[in-house]
C-alpha cells in the first residue's frame, strides 16, 4: 500500500476515534476524576486535562464500584434532584377544585374525604392530585408570622362540630385530604389562586382575616390594596381583585405561602405547589383599567416568584427532598406579558418546574407552547376544562351542570389533540363529573385514543366557551394575538 494512502487511512482512523470518543476513552480509576454526575452520564477529566462524557451504563464493573463510592460521598445537589423529579411521568393530573363536605356522612372526617378525594386511590393512571384549600382563598388554616389567616374553615368546622356533638375535627380538612392521598401513593400539590375573585359578592364583614382588613381600607384614591371599589370599579375586572402593585399585598402573599409550606412540607409530605394565575387573570389595577403591564410590573411579579422559589429550595434542603413549583397561566407569551407574567424569564432562570396552560379559552396551539416549554427542559401539561370543550354547558359551579352528561368523544378528541402536539400530560380542572367517569375516558393513554374512531372520538378544539369569562379581552386589552 502506498505510504501516502497509509497516512490518509491513519488520519481517518484517528479522526474517527476523536469523533466517537474511543481514541482517548478515559478509564475511571479514581473518584477524583469525576467532575459531574447527572445519573445517566458521568463527566470525567482525562489525563490531558480535557473533559469527556461517559454513559453510566457503559462503565465496567470496577468503574461502576468507583462511581458508587463517589455517589455515596457526593449526594446529588438539590438542584439536580429537582430537575430529575420534575421529569417524572405524569400522564394524568386532576385539580380538585376546592374541598367539599359530603352532607349525608355523619363523621366529619369521613364527610370531608367522601366529598373530596375518595375514589382517586383506585385510579392507577392518576399520578398527581392538585388540591385546593377552597375556592376563594390563598391558604388553608395556617397562620402566617403576622398571626393572620384567610381561612374560612374555622367557621365551617364550628358548624360541623355543633351538628355532631362529640365528633371534633382533629385537624385542618386540607391535611385530612392530603394525608389520605399520600397514604395511597399519590403525588400532592397545593394550589394557590393568585387572585381569586369569587368572593366579589360578599359583604366586607363576611370576608376572612387579612382580606377583610384590606377590603375595609380606603383613602382619597380608593382602596390601595384592591384594583377598585364597589363605587369605583375598574373597567375590565371585579373590584375585589388584589392589586399586586402594593407591597403589602405581595408581602402577604409570600407569608401565606411560607406558612402553608412550613406546615405541609414536613410530616405531611407535600410534593409541590401550584401558582394559579388563571384564577383570576388580573394582577394590577392599571391593567384592570385597560392598560398593559409595564417592565417594572413584570419585574415585581418575577421577583415574587424568585422569592417563592428561594423559600421552596431552602425548605427542600432542610427536609432533604425537592418541592416542585408549577404554574397555571394563559397559553400566550404575549398575553402573559400584557397582564404582568414574564414566563420566558421564569423559565430562563429555572424558577418553574412545570407549566399548565389553557382554561376558559385558548390563545395558541398546544404544540407552540409545548415547544416553548421544552426549549427550557420544562414539562408542559394541557388543561382540559369542560366549559371550553363542551359548548352550552351550564356554569360548572352550578348544580345544573351536574345533571348534564359529558360528551366523552369530545374529551377524548381534545386529549388526543394535546398528546399529538407534544404535551407531557393531561390536566383536568373543574370537571362536574363522577371520578370514575374521568378515569374511564383513557385521557392518559394516547395509544388507546389513537385506536378509537368516530363517533367514539371527535378531534375538534373549541377555542373559547360562551361564558363572558372566556373573552381574553376581559383580562387584557393591549396584547398581540398570535395563532
Amino acid at each position: 500500500m502506498p505510504f501516502r494512502l497509509q497516512c490518509i487511512l491513519l488520519v481517518c482512523v484517528c479522526c474517527t476515534g476523536l469523533l466517537t470518543g474511543t481514541a482517548h476513552a478515559v478509564r475511571l480509576s479514581d473518584p477524583a476524576q469525576i467532575v459531574e454526575d447527572n445519573d445517566t452520564v458521568v463527566r470525567l477529566r482525562r489525563a490531558d486535562g480535557l473533559l469527556e462524557n461517559r454513559p453510566a451504563q457503559q462503565l465496567g464493573t470496577q468503574e461502576a464500584e468507583i462511581l458508587q463510592k463517589y455517589r455515596a460521598d457526593h449526594p446529588p445537589s438539590p438542584y439536580m434532584t429537582r430537575r430529575k423529579l420534575r421529569q417524572k411521568p405524569r400522564p394524568l393530573l386532576v385539580n380538585k377544585d376546592g374541598i367539599r363536605i359530603f352532607p349525608s356522612v355523619t363523621d366529619v372526617h369521613a364527610a370531608i374525604l367522601t366529598g373530596t378525594v375518595v375514589g382517586y386511590e383506585e385510579a392507577s393512571a392518576l399520578s398527581t392530585v392538585v388540591l385546593s384549600a377552597g375556592s376563594r382563598f390563598w391558604e388553608p388554616q395556617f397562620k402566617d408570622d403576622s398571626g393572620e389567616t384567610d381561612s374560612f374553615w374555622p367557621k365551617i368546622i364550628a358548624k360541623l362540630e355543633a351538628q355532631n356533638p362529640g365528633n371534633a375535627v382533629r385537624q385542618d380538612p386540607f391535611v385530612t385530604c392530603m394525608e389520605y392521598l399520600k397514604n395511597h401513593g399519590k403525588e400532592v400539590f397545593w394550589t394557590i389562586r393568585v387572585n381569586d375573585t369569587h368572593d366579589h359578592n360578599l359583604p366586607v364583614k363576611s370576608l376572612h382575616g387579612w382580606k377583610q382588613r384590606m377590603a375595609s381600607t380606603t383613602d382619597k384614591k380608593g382602596n390601595p390594596f384592591l384594583v377598585g371599589t364597589t363605587s369605583r370599579p375598574p373597567r375590565f375586572a371585579r373590584p375585589n381583585a388584589l392589586n399586586y402593585d402594593n407591597f403589602e399585598v405581595r408581602k402577604k402573599f409570600i407569608r401565606a405561602i411560607k406558612a402553608g409550606v412550613d406546615k405541609l412540607a414536613g410530616q405531611h409530605r407535600l410534593d409541590g405547589i401550584e401558582l394559579d394565575f388563571t384564577r383570576h387573570t388580573i394582577l394590577f389595577k392599571s391593567v384592570a383599567d385597560g392598560g398593559k403591564a409595564s417592565d417594572r410590573q413584570l419585574a415585581l411579579i418575577t421577583d415574587l416568584v424568585r422569592l417563592i422559589r428561594k423559600d421552596l429550595d431552602q425548605t427542600a434542603l432542610d427536609r432533604g427532598r425537592p418541592i416542585l413549583l408549577m404554574v397555571r397561566i394563559p397559553d400566550s407569551v404575549e398575553f402573559c406579558r400584557a397582564i404582568g407574567i414574564d414566563i420566558e424569564e421564569w423559565l430562563k432562570e429555572d424558577l418553574v418546574d412545570m407549566v399548565v396552560n389553557s382554561d376558559y379559552y385558548m390563545l395558541s396551539s398546544w404544540s407552540s407552547f409545548a415547544d416553548f416549554c421544552h426549549r427550557y427542559d420544562v414539562p408542559y401539561y394541557a388543561c382540559l376544562e369542560r366549559r371550553r370543550i363542551e359548548q352550552n354547558v351550564p356554569d360548572a359551579s352550578s348544580s345544573a351542570s351536574m345533571s348534564v352528561p359529558i360528551r366523552p368523544e369530545l374529551w377524548r378528541g381534545e386529549a388526543l389533540n394535546a398528546w399529538s402536539s407534544g404535551v407531557d400530560g393531561i390536566y383536568i380542572f373543574n370537571r362536574p363529573m363522577a371520578r370514575a367517569e374521568v378515569f374511564s375516558l383513557n385521557l392518559h393513554d394516547p395509544s388507546a385514543l389513537k385506536r378509537m374512531h368516530f363517533p367514539e372520538i371527535i378531534r375538534q378544539t373549541e377555542r373559547r366557551s360562551h361564558s363572558p369569562w372566556a373573552d381574553p379581552n376581559r383580562w387584557a386589552r393591549e396584547w398581540n394575538s398570535k395563532p
